[in-house]
């Protein structure tokens, strides 16, 4: 028979750590583990009466690596040592109450194969208002890449089913940034299912080492390089655009535009694509596949802004506003050709 495990990871933990990891009885779950994230040797004290008081095992190492390795530290230790229906993970911090814990186990019992999210539910005279802004940004991103709705894609309160080991292991990242990533990737292969819990704030939060701001930028570092990057390239492509139709070595007015197009295109194009190569492309997906899909994209929107654009040579409007005016509807267009192939992906993957 499958085990059960909770997973929590902590770094410096405060003295009031210990009360609530006594609340823990040995029927549970069949495993508890708690991976001290280099913590400095003044908690040393802290993490063996943790061992002395709790059901819990401390794994330790010295050196702080954040919140996503500590994570993927605990999976491959459990993984490795036996056959888990699902891991629990909870954050050592005073967020989450041992009730919700408990629920978040029995909601991961009726959805074997899904993820359970624990949606904390905040006062809102409770919450820091950075915490409120991050929150709210991280939702609304996390809807428009997954079409999937979560309440809160910050809460540490998760349960990961055996489905899901694998890529567990697998999403890069070691802080922050580790559990939206694989929140994503999971989006694209299960359905998410969230469970309401408590929004505990104690001292705003002030055991917690989450910096909103910081943190909140590596989270969605991918996004906000596509963003910037997106924003970049598009300005330097109308800037070719207008010093290629100014060369006067064109045999006609169409040749011009197309051949200013193509070239303008093609050199911002690859500006950008060098940018999501490295920064924004799924490393555990082939990288032909997304070269593949950006080329097909790219070809594409030359010809029609090229074809689009020509109609607007015979008349007073400037070419650059003519294309400016064109691309924006182009670049929509592109965006819904890249989701359809993403929800393709996704329908497959569930088969």
């Amino acid at each position: 028979m499958k085990k059960t495990a909770l997973l929590i990871p902590i770094y410096e933990p405060e003295e009031g750590a210990i009360p609530f990891l006594r609340q823990f009885k040995s029927g549970d779950f069949d495993r508890f583990l708690i991976i001290n994230d280099g913590s400095s040797e003044a908690f040393d004290s802290i993490f063996e009466e943790i061992q002395k008081q709790t059901v819990f095992e401390v794994l330790s190492y010295r050196e702080n690596k954040g919140k996503g390795y500590a994570l993927k530290y605990g999976f491959h230790h459990l993984i490795e040592e036996d056959d888990y229906a699902f891991i629990v993970t909870a954050d050592g911090d005073g967020q989450h109450a041992y009730d919700d814990i408990l629920r978040v186990r029995d909601a991961a019992k009726d959805y074997a194969d899904c993820l359970i999210m624990g949606n904390r539910m905040f006062e809102k005279k409770e919450v820091p208002f950075a915490s409120k802004i991050g929150h709210f940004l991280a939702n609304a991103s996390f809807r428009c890449a997954s079409k999937q709705k979560v309440g809160d894609t910050q809460t540490g309160l998760r349960s990961i089913p055996s489905s899901l080991f694998e890529l567990a292991l697998q999403t890069p990242g070691n802080r922050y940034d580790y559990e939206h990533d694989f929140l994503l990737a999971a989006a694209q292969v299960t359905s998410i299912v969230n469970v309401d819990i408590k929004g505990i704030y104690i001292d705003k939060n002030a055991a917690s080492h989450f910096r909103p701001v910081r943190d909140t930028v590596i989270i969605h570092k991918r996004a906000v390089s596509k963003v910037f990057a997106t924003l970049a390239s598009y300005s330097l492509n109308l800037l070719l655009f207008f010093a290629f139709t100014c060369i006067p070595f064109y045999p006609d007015l169409v040749s011009r535009i197309y051949l200013s197009t193509y070239f303008a295109g093609t050199i911002a194009a690859g500006g950008l694509f060098f940018i999501l190569f490295f920064v924004v492309f799924d490393r555990r997906k082939p990288r032909w596949e997304s070269c593949l899909k950006f080329g097909t994209i790219l070809f594409f929107h030359l010809i029609v802004s090229a074809a689009w654009t020509c109609p607007f040579a015979f008349t007073p409007i400037p070419l650059v506003v003519a294309k400016i005016i064109l691309d924006v509807p182009l670049f929509i267009i592109d965006y819904l050709i890249y989701r359809l192939w993403r929800h393709a992906r996704r329908k497959e993957a569930k088969k």
